[in-house]
């Protein structure tokens, strides 16, 4: 059931922010600053206040391989909704996760979880949220940061363009000096890269590298579409790739079915029967 939750989770290591919109167009980008870009990505999400997502999801990790179905739900802001089923129907996992809070059922083997993001934070040793989790499922921007300002974020952010100009990079970072083998050296302790496409001003790649702990964490959003009710393209397919643990893993998700701003339902009750699970 551990692995479970951590599935759910292993890509919220990112912290979300707000600042007023500031317009561009798609076309080319030059001379842009990282409030004017931060502000054009926010524009270009489309307008979503409910999102539904039918997919399959395959885990690797080391030489076994696991693939499962499920269905995502999410109302912006508020509710993350998912279950998970092995492809014959038959739920064996659901989870629901709210802006300070969050559970998960284990229907294999009747149990269940409920507690807050400051558990999973000691259990995993990375800062989560409920922003974070969102944003991975809707192609959104999100920082790594202890301070939820936005502005303060962008002045320690870098631009770069590729020499095709097909992609804009924006890295974020906060140096420190460690100590490694009685020689101090300057790191930064938590290191973002984030690859934009110029051409629909979406999100295509996004790298934290987190130099203390040795860990990294890559997302990949691919096969992107236009959607004519959003009236912006949107990815099909997320790949999680980390680094760091015992294992590398990987996670891809590829949508089979997706809905925006239709009414959804998020049903979720525990029964009296199952145990709760303790993550200590």
């Amino acid at each position: 059931m551990k692995q479970i939750l951590l599935y759910i989770l292993v890509s919220v290591v990112l912290f979300a922010c707000k600042t007023p919109a500031t317009i561009i167009h798609k076309s080319e980008i030059k001379n842009i600053n990282p409030h004017i870009l931060y502000d054009s990505l926010k524009a270009n999400y489309g307008s979503i206040s409910t999102f539904y997502g039918k997919f399959k999801v395959v885990i690797k990790q080391g030489k076994k391989t696991n693939t499962l179905y499920g269905v995502s739900k999410l109302k912006n802001d508020s509710i993350a909704w998912f279950s998970i089923n092995p492809g014959m129907g038959i739920e064996v996992a659901r989870a629901i996760f709210l802006k300070d809070s969050f559970a998960v059922i284990d229907r294999l083997n009747s149990r269940y979880f409920k507690g807050n993001y400051n558990q999973v934070e000691k259990l995993i040793n990375v800062e989560v949220d409920f922003s974070s989790l969102q944003s991975i499922f809707l192609n959104t921007l999100s920082f790594f940061c202890k301070v939820p300002d936005t502005q303060s974020v962008l002045k320690n952010v870098l631009i770069k363009k590729e020499k095709s100009g097909k992609f804009i990079q924006l890295e974020n970072f906060q140096k420190r000096t460690i100590k490694r083998n009685e020689t101090d050296e300057q790191l930064p302790p938590i290191y973002e890269r984030i690859f934009i496409d110029n051409r629909n001003l979406k999100i295509s790649e996004v790298l934290v590298r987190d130099f203390k702990d040795n860990k990294q964490i890559k997302i990949i959003y691919s096969d992107f579409l236009y959607n004519s009710d959003l009236k912006v393209d949107f990815p099909q397919k997320i790949d999680v790739f980390i680094e760091g643990t015992k294992q590398p893993i990987s996670v891809s998700i590829q949508f089979q079915k997706q809905q925006f701003n239709e009414p959804n339902s998020y049903p979720f009750s525990i029964p009296e029967s199952y145990k709760n699970i303790d993550l200590k």
